[in-house]
């Protein structure tokens, strides 16, 4: 049986850290400009659907109510994805021996994937526009986070004698003020063709490390090739400079996600990975505490496997917690039950409408429970929506 925080520990805690105050790598730091915001994953070939839409949009946009009122719902979107989807190359550290890193133009694939003309962020302008159609305007342009691809030392991280000049512009990525270069040319890269894109609801608003394992400390594992410690501080006092936010999202007690004024970052939120655990090896209460002691967030985690009719078709499974396809139907409530659980710990913990909410929710699960025919699906999505657009901490809309 899992441990149980109390209250009265939880709240002591919220207060201390509410106060507690460090040594920020860069000045500049802080809040998010956001209450909220969802991941969207998208440039891969390797899932699907392949593309976003103003459809699939549309219910991270806007949703209704129980009583059939529209809301506004998230106020950020984070865009990311592990592989570029032309040539398939990793855009993250991937210990794969047959995986090679992306270089420059894989980049500038993932780049295009969002901001070209009628690419990802023109379909999310338009989700928001036929929104507003609606409803008005919003109070404010909806935020956009854009990951950034790992500058990899490695052009195959798992064979240390591959090339470390593969990424382009005579760069060396043995170098770790290389590394920085690189950032430096897709974060400027951002900014121009955000603006070219010029969307009317959409505002670029920060940055977001693509990486769930910042091992920043010299005993780390593979220190010697990661050396994030070194290549983050100056990133981050660039973007600080720019006035954007600097944002992470680790495993569940990845080595450096106690680090977040270290490494400059405006907001960090932790990976709980319970809503996959059935053992207990992952107690919720232990990842809560975390999170207070060092003032960060949590992640809010959700995928298919709790949507009734995704799991209804014939031979449909789900992931387990060693990522086995173990789980039918039958695991439906359960996995529902565990993100509840997220809810009210992070409600009870003094977190709701004191930090921001950060949805993982796989690649399509939003849309897979708004448009479900299930009316336990819809249920279980107007939930999750309200419990969102609720928060203390939200812009009033």
């Amino acid at each position: 049986m899992r441990k149980t925080v109390s209250l009265l520990l939880l709240a002591a805690l919220a207060i201390s850290c509410s106060t507690r105050r460090g040594t920020a790598a860069t000045e500049g730091v802080s809040a998010p400009r956001f209450a909220d915001i969802t991941l969207c994953y998208g440039g891969s070939l390797r899932k699907e659907p392949v593309r976003w839409t103003a459809d699939r949009f549309a219910p991270s946009v806007t949703f209704q109510d129980a009583q059939g009122r529209e809301q506004w719902l998230f106020e950020a979107f984070l865009c990311l994805d592990a592989h570029e989807g032309v040539t398939g190359k990793g855009l993250g550290l991937n210990p794969d021996p047959n995986q090679h890193n992306g270089n420059k133009a894989s980049w500038s694939y993932f780049l295009d994937y969002w901001m070209a003309p009628g690419g990802a962020l023109s379909a999310l302008d338009a989700a928001v526009a036929q929104a507003a159609a609606r409803l008005g305007d919003p109070p404010r342009k909806r935020q956009v986070v854009m990951m950034m691809p790992d500058p990899v030392q490695f052009e195959v991280f798992a064979d240390k004698e591959s090339p470390t000049i593969y990424w382009g512009d005579g760069l060396d990525f043995s170098r770790s003020e290389d590394q920085v270069k690189a950032y430096r040319w897709y974060i400027d890269q951002c900014r121009e063709r955000f603006a070219a894109l010029a969307p009317k609801y959409l505002e670029l608003t920060g940055f977001y490390v693509l990486s769930e394992d910042l091992v920043a400390r010299p005993d780390g594992l593979n220190y010697a090739y990661k050396r994030w410690d070194r290549i983050l501080p100056p990133v981050a006092t660039y973007l600080h400079g720019l006035q954007y936010g600097f944002y992470w999202i680790p495993w569940n007690f990845a080595p450096g996600y106690d680090m977040k004024q270290e490494l400059g970052f405006d907001e960090v939120w932790m990976q709980p990975n319970y809503y996959w655990d059935e053992t207990g090896q992952k107690p919720l209460d232990k990842t809560v505490k975390a999170i207070l002691e060092h003032d960060i967030s949590m992640e809010f985690e959700l995928e298919y496997s709790a949507c009734t009719a995704v799991m209804k078709q014939p031979g449909m499974l789900a992931p387990d917690a060693g990522w086995q396809m173990t789980k039918t139907l039958a695991d439906v409530p359960a996995f529902r039950g565990r993100f509840r659980e997220y809810m009210t710990a992070f409600r009870s913990a003094g977190l709701y409408g004191r930090k921001p909410i950060a949805l993982y929710s796989g690649y399509n699960t939003l849309w897979q429970l708004a448009r479900s025919e299930e009316p336990d699906d819809q249920a279980f999505y107007r939930e999750i929506c309200q419990y969102i657009v609720e928060s203390p901490l939200r812009t009033k809309e």
